[in-house]
């Protein structure tokens, strides 16, 4: 849909037991990540409304959209921390993008990066003791993972392509991550133990925004092709084949 001379989205919840596909917001959503609570009970999300990216918080069973109160104008890319009492979520202050945590039962917000650079793509690991994401350097976007109890950063990536949208494995030794690596996004697979990290797709469009099932066994993404964004699942492999071996980062 378009919207205020931009493009804006609807948002959909596919039922995969049933096929069912509901319709939840009819316009406004931005163009950005959504995540789901960990009891599958609740989605936070952005729209646009009064020149405001707001959180909001949908309840499924109650089919009630609510916002989420704070000071913040320019937010994107939400999700629960584990627990689902707290929601991450990247946003702008004074040009710089720097990732943010808020406590839902007081609107409390902590920042978890107040650096020159950008951040983007934050998501928690399944014990809340670390947080990966991307941060720009020289104009690219490499993985750095923080160990929220020290403060320490560990910078995983150092390569001139973006690597974005790391997501947690089951487990906690790996992640996968989209990068741009032969100049189309494809799925990568790094393993934080030995460092090394190789593709798990070779696609002529472009992957985006790829989830891991709870499992660890599945893995589903945007596929851009033919002018078009569509909702893939694949098994997660270990390597695609013909990658030869993983090379390091």
């Amino acid at each position: 849909d378009w919207e205020n001379e931009g493009f804006y989205f609807s948002l959909y919840v596919l039922e995969l037991a049933t096929g069912r596909l509901r319709k939840i917001k009819e316009r406004g959503l931005e163009h950005s990540s959504l995540g789901w609570s960990h009891d599958g009970k609740r989605l936070v999300l952005v729209t646009d409304d009064d020149n405001r990216s707001d959180l909001f918080l949908y309840d499924l069973e109650r089919n009630k959209l609510e916002r989420i109160k704070q000071k913040f104008r320019n937010n994107r890319q939400p999700s629960f921390l584990p627990g689902d009492e707290e929601v991450g979520f990247v946003t702008t202050v004074n040009g710089i993008a720097d990732i943010y945590k808020i406590r839902l039962a007081d609107g409390k917000a902590t920042p978890l990066t107040q650096t020159p650079n950008d951040e983007s793509h934050p998501r928690w690991s399944a014990d809340g003791r670390f947080l990966i994401f991307s941060r720009e350097y020289l104009e690219q976007y490499d993985l750095v993972i923080k160990d929220l109890g020290s403060g320490k950063e560990t910078r995983l990536t150092h390569t001139p392509y973006d690597e974005l949208s790391p997501v947690f494995i089951p487990g906690g030794k790996a992640l996968i991550y989209v990068s741009d690596q032969d100049g189309i996004f494809n799925l990568h697979r790094l393993d934080l133990q030995s460092g090394m990290s190789w593709p798990l797709s070779r696609v002529i469009g472009g992957i985006f925004t790829p989830q891991v099932s709870r499992d660890g066994r599945r893995v589903l993404f945007s596929y851009f092709r033919h002018g078009q964004y569509r909702i893939f699942e694949s098994p997660m492999l270990a390597k695609i084949s013909g990658a030869g071996g993983a090379g390091g980062s």
